[in-house]
């Protein structure tokens, strides 16, 4: 899908969107998220690989966003597929809640839109806040700052399983240290 080109405002806010996912990725967030997915459904990929032995994990301004495009998380970029919703079914059952349904032969724009929407409603009642919840089509476009609200989002439902005991945890990246240092005139 073609979009004209941001101006303004709006551009001026893309670009802050980009500069923070820059941030959050150096810090390592991307990355600490795709290995605990692994950890979590480990065995039961095919063709398991950690993000960082991956040629998609060179500083590319979309790594995340390649790693679900080519690895078997999700099968492209524009919906999430069946390894996902294993993912978020089993802490769901691990909590003693209903699993999520999905389509998983999605194939239209509205189906995989739904899907992606059904992954969020299981994310809501797993316990993610309702404000750390992405937009479908966050996801679905695939843009770099928009990327951001799907990283936060899982990032989130690490810290919520962790509060919920649920293994194996997710081991956040280290924050980052402040340099309160000042120069001395």
């Amino acid at each position: 899908m073609s979009r004209a080109k941001k101006a303004g405002d709006a551009a001026q806010l893309e670009k802050k969107l980009e500069q923070k996912y820059d941030e959050i990725e150096a810090e390592g967030t991307p990355k600490a998220v795709v290995d605990w997915i692994h950890e979590v459904l480990e065995g039961k990929i095919k063709q398991i690989q950690r993000l960082s032995e991956t040629k998609v994990y060179k500083r590319h301004q979309l790594s995340f966003m390649l790693y679900l495009e080519h690895d078997t998380w999700c099968e492209n970029a524009r919906f999430i597929n069946y390894n996902a919703y294993r993912f978020l079914n089993k802490m769901l059952q691990a909590d003693g809640k209903k699993p999520i349904e999905f389509n998983p032969k999605a194939k239209s724009t509205f189906i995989a839109m739904g899907n992606i929407q059904a992954f969020n409603d299981g994310a809501k009642h797993y316990g993610v806040p309702v404000t750390e919840l992405f937009q479908s089509a966050d996801l679905y476009e695939g843009r770099k700052a928009q990327m951001l609200n799907v990283i936060n989002c899982l990032n989130k439902l690490g810290f919520v399983a962790n509060k919920k005991q649920f293994k194996p945890q997710f081991s956040p990246p280290a924050p980052p240290k402040a340099d309160w240092a000042r120069e001395e005139n």
